[in-house]
């Protein structure tokens, strides 16, 4: 017989790991289930987080040229004028320096909302026909106005014409009777065909009578010599009270313009005291520095990302708040 001492030994079973082995691997394997939720965590929140690095690269509202809307009330755009010299016109006297802007409220009308036109109604207050400043427009634009006759430069008219540039005449019918063929070829250019009275004379305080005729007369005549309707007139200097309204309005006008900015000589003025606004009206004048003015203005809405735009179309299509 096998003693006890000679049997063989049972085998021995492998040992049990530790329990500290167990739970470190145990937190490792947590700890990453972990680090991979807020990996997934971080990443969900950088792409529904606006990234305010670029938004502070963007352009503040207030670097922008001012686009004024068909809300605008008189409180948030009156301004006051400066006090550069104004403009020269013919005989020795002064057209007025842009006027103080108060643009009152809608009056219920509509704003005309179409493709390429935004335009707010025109504010008549009561009175005749309205008076227009400034054009309230959603759009980057700039109307642009010559006035008078005097100086009649061929220069002027090829610039405009090779440049597509849409102006609006104000003409003052003596000085634009001896230059008939050259603002025809203004005309056939693109530019527009206002009145400006008959004489240029300051109109506030004359007799009805006088009035009327300085308002209705070239509007009868521009319509026959440029076989298109007048439906806007200029007082000279902006010299007007009612009875000049009440002339406009018995003449088929739809509005008094007036402006909110002057040029001449390359010395901008405007009624805000800054930089030209969408919906601007520019006066300028059939003088010789108008060619060097055209090409000033032109460089100074380029820069404010603003372009010019025919003022009657925009006229045309405001309704008219009464």
């Amino acid at each position: 017989m096998t003693s006890l001492l000679e049997q063989p030994e049972a085998p021995s079973r492998p040992p049990r790991p530790s329990r500290r082995r167990f739970w470190a691997r145990r937190a490792l394997v947590i700890g990453i289930a972990v680090s991979l939720v807020m990996a997934v965590v971080g990443l969900v929140d950088r792409l529904t987080t606006p990234n305010t690095t670029d938004v502070a690269a963007r352009p503040s509202p207030t670097s922008l040229p001012r686009v004024a809307t068909p809300t605008d009330d008189a409180t948030s755009t009156t301004s006051t004028p400066t006090t550069a010299a104004p403009a020269a016109a013919p005989g020795g006297a002064t057209e007025g320096a842009p006027a103080p802007e108060t643009v009152p409220p809608s009056g219920g009308a509509a704003p005309v909302l179409t493709p390429g036109l935004t335009v707010a109604p025109l504010q008549a207050a009561g009175k005749p026909v309205p008076v227009v400043h400034r054009v309230l427009t959603f759009d980057p634009v700039v109307f642009i106005t010559i006035d008078d006759g005097v100086t009649q430069d061929p220069a002027v008219a090829e610039y405009l014409r090779a440049n597509d540039i849409p102006v609006t005449m104000f003409l003052t019918e003596q000085y634009m009777r001896g230059g008939l063929p050259f603002f025809r070829s203004m005309q056939a250019g693109g530019a527009g065909v206002a009145a400006h009275s008959v004489s240029h004379l300051s109109l506030s305080g004359k007799d009805p009578a006088t009035q009327i005729r300085e308002v209705c007369e070239p509007a009868a005549d521009y319509a026959r010599d440029f076989a298109t309707p007048v439906r806007y007139f200029r007082p000279p200097y902006g010299n007007y009270d009612d009875t000049t309204l009440s002339a406009a309005a018995g003449c088929g006008m739809k509005a008094v313009v007036h402006w909110s900015a002057t040029l001449e000589d390359a010395k901008l003025q405007t009624a805000s005291g800054g930089p030209l606004r969408a919906g601007d009206i520019v006066l300028l004048h059939f003088k010789p520095s108008l060619l060097g003015d055209l090409q000033f203005l032109m460089g100074q809405l380029q820069a404010l990302g603003l372009r010019p735009a025919l003022l009657e179309r925009y006229l045309d299509a405001a309704n008219v708040a009464p």
